[in-house]
């Protein structure tokens, strides 16, 4: 709901977070998103609109309308839509795209070369060899990136297998999942 979005947004304002990542709602239409993101806009808070598997921003123009909105940074395209991700970095190359464009899905890192970076779930457990892939993009390095995917079980409920190895890293003190409506 926009009423919850907004009210995470101000708690993040609040407690000094400098931006959010905010899917792509299911409304029907692009122009219907581009409206909700025009009026979270007005909150003034960085945005990084994250296309997912199944609500997406589809189209060149869709793209180009967010792009004209102040506070979105950044796209994560995790829709798996590879022509229009080519063509969005094609843009973003030729200066006629401000936002960034993010790669969110690991198994497409190979194939996205030339975007402005990874926003992906093993980035939180592996940022070496992420980072790594990105100045590289070999394929050997790829298959790493695929193998531990798999090994640490991301195709599922990522989020609990990354919870769980982070707190067994000393670097997080609960693996419990969280309810995300914080009070205010």
């Amino acid at each position: 709901k926009e009423e919850d979005t907004v009210k995470l947004i101000k708690k993040a304002k609040q407690i000094g977070c400098a931006g959010v990542t905010i899917p792509v709602p299911s409304l029907g239409n692009e122009r219907k998103v581009v409206e909700y993101f025009q009026r979270l806009n007005k909150l003034g808070m960085d945005t990084i609109v994250y296309n997912t598997e199944t609500a997406s921003i589809k189209t060149v123009k869709g793209i180009t309308d967010l792009d004209k909105i102040g506070n979105i940074i950044a796209v994560k395209d995790s829709s798996m839509n590879m022509p229009l991700f080519r063509k969005l970095v094609d843009l973003r190359k030729k200066g006629k795209l401000n936002l960034s464009i993010l790669q969110g899905m690991e198994h497409l890192l190979y194939d996205s070369k030339g975007c402005d970076g990874y926003l992906i779930s093993l980035l939180n457990l592996e940022p070496r060899l992420c980072s790594e892939m990105f100045k590289k993009q070999d394929k050997k390095t790829d298959k790493k990136i695929k193998d531990l995917f798999w090994e640490y079980n991301l195709g599922g409920e990522w989020y609990v297998t990354i919870k769980a190895s982070l707190r067994e890293r000393g670097i997080i003190k609960s693996a419990e999942e969280i309810n995300p409506f914080i009070k205010p």
